[in-house]
């Protein structure tokens, strides 16, 4: 199932569409409920500036997604969770800048690019 048109209220500054391919690959949320930590597959990337948030199930319906949130940079408390896709593509700085997707992202087990193992 291609991943829903949701609204995009920052796609002029990004100059891309936020909701990706990667998006529609990724299995329903709670599929890899079974499998290890280190061999979901991350299939998006978000990020801004050293936040990034890796996506491994997404609800097509809603929006929402699980996956792995580092904010900040801050790896020793980056966490698991559920994430609003929604909510990232609103989100804009007192600046102006937006999260952006990861164009060049290719699909690969958490635990190659787990920020934690650095």
């Amino acid at each position: 199932m291609a991943y829903p048109i949701f609204p995009e209220l920052h796609r002029d500054r990004r100059g891309y569409p936020f909701y990706g391919p990667e998006l529609s690959a990724a299995p329903d949320i709670y599929v890899t409920d079974g499998v290890p930590l280190a061999e979901k597959t991350v299939h998006a990337r978000y990020f801004l500036g050293e936040s990034s948030w890796m996506i491994f199930e997404t609800d097509k319906e809603t929006g929402m997604a699980f996956g792995f949130a580092m904010l900040n940079g801050d790896a020793q408390n980056a966490e698991m969770g559920y994430i609003d896709i929604m909510h990232l593509e609103g989100t804009s700085t007192d600046l102006g800048a937006v999260i952006q997707r990861d164009t060049e992202w290719q699909p690969r087990p958490f635990g190659e690019v787990d920020p934690r193992n650095d």
